[in-house]
């Protein structure tokens, strides 16, 4: 996974590319969750992702929880045709639309 980072007064913008998947999520996840560190709120946009499977789904929805669990709102934005044929497989393509806010 490639990450663009971007972070303005406490909101961090994130755009991941590449694949999400199972032979890159632990790679993925200390990634990911080094971002956090940095800000109050996460906007991530999935446009970008090419590969993604149940690691990927489980990945960010294991991110937003403990964005939650500070505090912090965690917004996921343009999830590519990848991201929601996975999600939408599972019955979570609602965690994935392309304007949900969760707190």
């Amino acid at each position: 996974m490639r990450m663009n980072l971007n972070i303005q007064n406490g909101h961090v913008k994130v755009r991941l590319a590449d694949s999400m998947d199972i032979s890159t999520i632990a790679v993925d996840r200390d990634h990911l969750f080094q971002v956090m560190q940095g800000g109050d709120s996460y906007a991530i946009n999935l446009a970008g992702i090419t590969e993604f499977d149940t690691a990927g789904i489980q990945l960010l929805l294991a991110f937003r929880r403990e964005a939650g669990n500070l505090g912090r709102t965690c917004e996921f934005l343009e999830p590519s045709p990848s991201v929601l044929e996975a999600a939408t497989l599972y019955g979570l393509e609602s965690h994935f639309s392309s304007s949900l806010t969760i707190s």
